[in-house]
């Protein structure tokens, strides 16, 4: 879920607050707390690549007088009239909260179904991660790897 150039560690810290407010008693609840981490992490993302395409605009030379909303607004009238760059931004945006709140209200449903076993409950980890699913490359190295083997160690 980390790209190049992003911040392993920062969303090792995303996915571990939420995994410690939530507290997964099981793998289905370990995987909804991985849906919700990695949902916020690319509605982040969007954030970051919304704000870098303003910027971008807002430092080319005939968007460069004026004050920075003044400047702000010609650049969301441009971006708006003449590019599908910000209908694209809203709609991961939107998708991306979606899934989040999504995950949320079936953990929350899941959990009024099945009430906590007590405080000895045994609290699970998020059990896959991006690679999971494909084959390693030869050159990768482990600390290129974002999850642990054992999810009892995240």
């Amino acid at each position: 879920m980390v790209l190049e150039g992003e911040s392993r560690e920062l969303f090792t810290q995303l996915l571990e607050a939420i995994t410690a407010e939530i507290k997964p008693r099981t793998p289905i609840e370990a995987s909804l707390v991985e849906t919700m981490a990695i949902a916020r992490w690319r509605q982040m993302r969007v954030w970051g690549i919304q704000k870098a395409a303003f910027d971008i605009e807002m430092a080319r030379p005939e968007n460069a007088s004026g004050s920075p909303p003044a400047r702000a607004a010609v650049v969301f009238r441009s971006l708006g009239d003449n590019s599908r760059t910000l209908d694209l931004h809203h709609r991961y945006e939107t998708s991306y909260d979606r899934q989040f709140s999504r995950a949320l209200g079936l953990l929350v449903k899941l959990r009024s179904v099945q009430p906590a076993a007590g405080e000895d409950s045994l609290l699970v980890g998020p059990l896959t991660c991006s690679t999971a699913t494909w084959e390693p490359e030869q050159k990768e190295s482990q600390e290129n790897v974002i999850c642990d083997s054992n999810p009892a160690t995240l």
